[in-house]
């Protein structure tokens, strides 16, 4: 179902003709399926007009999440008024891995270890994510212990071989595994990231004999040292793989039925672009594609802005995504734990080495419940009512308490303009379970929707500082950038808890993370292990790990339309202290070839910066070699038409300040209706189609030249 269909307009730079005035249309189309939207950003290139569309994700996703797109794509189409034909290029994003893991969804998977690593699984790394609960919970292995078989073979760390593979054992092992039922393999050997000829042995035995197996390689999806986090990241991508290529395979069919000639391409989780044909053989890699979008979106804007520095708020139906960005680039990882059992606990989930946009994830979003607990403690998620049922004022048949409840009844959300008033919300739903909660609570119906508001914010404030304080970060350095449906709306309470100083509201806030696709480079990033001390640094062996980095990257790329030419190559090592067992990766200067000095030097001052501390005597040593390759990212911004005048408010608004901790009367303006240079004093409520900003008291907000929302908070 289409809740909202919104005309904005998008320019690429330079250019702001309207879409009659252009013979030949090309269009580009992002689609991000979220917790309880899927937004649809549509781009005209020719004139940088844009079609947008929100879609209550559970109405289509929930039997087949295709469905959604499809109907998205054709919703924008239809509001532009073109050919299918006319489109160049669908960029999708999407949870669906993530949900395959959280749920149990995937394909039924067998694993083949080297002979004595059956239990790596259950193993891990031997660490408890919490020493003092006696009766702490693991998350169960994806593939099952019968499912797990022993071979004879074996690889030494330096990459000779010890004991030949036998194959003759894997044939009888994988037809055990395929009468066991399984439908997908996985393989990962003993140091294989050193020697990978015993995986492709055993490829081409089952390609050979058993095709209509999927099958993944260690070597190839994750070829790094750590036995434990190299065979989590092989069984999760055999685990999803056959869900996900038939899905895209499926997506890419219904989008050639609808007449468009493009081929399907892909958001990673490292906040780049790449054909579906890649996705579904790597989807592992897709782990994080949807949080990613928005996390891009917003390095986009900064590398705009004077300031370099952003922390990147994204809140939407379902959670709320944080991350740091610096010098207009997202601060990325390369080890994520996928389902969690406690959210805030590392070790408590799935361990995966993939390149990924390092967001932190937090329980609040429109859609987050509140309750009471065994305490009497009121609590706001991280369950959350989604889009079915949704928020009691959604009257689609919610009936628990919340964020977006709270939000109708403080004045943050006004239930008749809602999505362009095409989602009418009930103020009368919000109201009685707002007011079943107060009454456990011993509190009137304002004063819990007061403490429902005031409960997320400070649980989003207490994951940014933690956040910013795990990567020795500052963030009263940064300003926050706030889009999503519902990060206007908490941006100013997030802010003024923290101590921020100033705080930016893009145009088409609700819809960022779908135009974050259109703004994201084609990329790709590979990593070999190969361990060196520095003191003895083997140039010949490095270089040649690069060189085959690259011839593989690059093939790969072509596959998802980027020309080898606009290819830019970046290396990168990860480091650490001699005898340490975490490193940090430093980024090599552009085109050099690796020299102890450079090496020794990038990565103390990595060091000193993150834990203000040197170790001049003690050795360096290298672990793993990183090569990413990325084209430059489309230069698009979301602007409208240019209005003039002097806008008024439209309308006056009993609104809760929270501040004040108290309501007042405030006026409220159209966004849209502001010009550049406009300027407003709080309070105030400026609202557009999918979003609402809330400009707290005494706090100065300013329309810039690239018409984001720019406000200054009081000290």
């Amino acid at each position: 179902m289409v809740v909202g269909a919104v005309g904005l307009w998008l320019a690429e730079r330079g250019n702001g003709a309207r879409l009659s005035e252009v013979g030949d249309s090309v269009i580009k189309i992002g689609v991000d399926i979220g917790g309880t939207f899927t937004d649809v950003v549509a781009i005209e290139s020719g004139s940088g007009a844009t079609a947008t569309a929100k879609i209550l994700t559970s109405a289509s996703e929930a039997s087949d999440p295709s469905r959604a797109v499809v109907e998205g794509v054709l919703s924008v189409l239809r509001d532009f008024g073109v050919s299918a034909q006319g489109t160049d290029s669908v960029v999708h994003a999407t949870t669906l891995v993530t949900n395959a893991i959280i749920e149990r969804k995937g394909a039924r998977t067998g694993l083949l270890v080297t002979k004595g690593f059956r239990d790596i699984l259950e193993m891990g790394r031997e660490i408890r994510y919490d020493l003092y609960d006696l009766f702490l919970d693991k998350p169960d292995p994806l593939v099952r212990r019968s499912l797990r078989r022993e071979i004879e073979e074996r690889v030494l760390p330096d990459g000779s071989v010890r004991t030949r593979v036998n194959l003759d054992q894997v044939r009888g092992e994988v037809r055990l595994l395929k009468a066991a039922g399984v439908e997908s393999v996985a393989v990962s050997l003993l140091h294989s990231y050193a020697n990978p000829d015993h995986e492709r042995a055993i490829e081409s035995l089952l390609a050979e004999e058993f095709p209509e197996l999927d099958l993944s390689l260690s070597s190839r999806i994750a070829p790094v040292i750590r036995e434990y986090e190299r065979t989590s990241t092989v069984v999760v991508n055999g685990y999803v793989r056959p869900l996900v290529r038939r899905y895209l395979t499926r997506l890419a069919n219904e989008l050639r039925s609808l007449g468009i000639p493009a081929e399907l391409r892909v958001m990673l989780s490292n906040g780049g672009i790449t054909s579906a044909g890649v996705a579904a053989e790597m989807p592992v890699q897709m782990i994080e594609s949807g949080p990613a979008a928005g996390a891009i979106a917003a390095s986009s804007f900064a590398r705009d802005l004077a300031s370099p520095k952003l922390i990147s708020f994204d809140m939407g139906g379902t959670t709320a995504k944080i991350c740091l960005i610096d010098n207009g680039e997202p601060s990325t990882t390369n080890f994520f734990e996928a389902a969690r059992l406690h959210r805030f606990k590392r070790g408590s989930g799935v361990a995966l080495r993939v390149p990924t946009v390092q967001l932190i994830e937090i329980g609040a979003g429109g859609g987050s419940i509140a309750h009471v607990d065994h305490l009497g403690l009121l609590k706001v998620g991280p369950e959350s009512a989604g889009a079915n049922p949704g928020p009691a004022c959604y009257e689609l048949g919610g009936t628990l308490p919340t964020v977006t409840d709270a939000d109708v009844i403080l004045g943050f959300v006004n239930p008749d303009s809602f999505l362009g008033g095409k989602m009418p919300l009930s103020l009368r739903n919000a109201e009685q379970v707002i007011t079943e909660l107060g009454r456990v609570l011993g509190l009137s119906t304002i004063e819990a929707a007061i403490g429902v508001y005031e409960v997320v914010t400070n649980n989003m404030a207490i994951a940014l500082r933690l956040h910013a304080a795990e990567r020795g970060r500052d963030y009263r350095d940064y300003d926050l950038f706030a889009f999503g449906g519902a990060g206007p709306v908490h941006a100013y309470g997030l802010a003024r808890s923290l101590g921020m100083r100033r705080l930016i509201c893009p145009l088409g806030a609700g819809i960022l993370s779908a135009f974050g696709l259109l703004a994201a480079p084609t990329m790709m990033q590979l990593a070999r292990s190969a361990m060196q001390d520095l003191s003895v640094l083997d140039v010949g062996r490095i270089e040649g790990l690069y060189k085959e980095m690259a011839d593989e990257g690059l093939s790969r790329l072509r596959g998802a339309q980027a020309h080898p030419d606009t290819v830019e190559q970046i290396r990168s090592v990860e480091m650490r202290y001699v005898g340490q067992g975490y490193e940090l990766e430093v980024v090599m200067p552009n085109g050099s070839a690796p020299d102890e000095p450079t090496l020794a030097a990038l990565f103390r001052a990595a060091y000193k910066e993150r834990y203000n501390l040197v170790l001049e005597d003690v050795p360096v040593e290298a672990l793993t070699w990183r090569l990413t390759l990325k084209t430059r990212a489309p230069d698009v911004r979301l602007t409208r038409r240019l209005v003039a005048g002097t806008p008024r408010p439209f309308a006056k608004r009993r609104v809760y300040l929270p501040d004040e901790r108290a309501f007042a009367r405030c006026d409220v303006y159209d966004r849209n209706s502001l010009p550049v240079g406009f300027e407003l004093r709080g309070p105030a409520l400026i609202e557009e189609a999918d979003s609402a900003l809330l400009v707290g008291a005494g706090a100065i907000a300013a329309v810039d030249s690239l018409q984001n929302l720019s406000m200054t908070l009081s000290s």
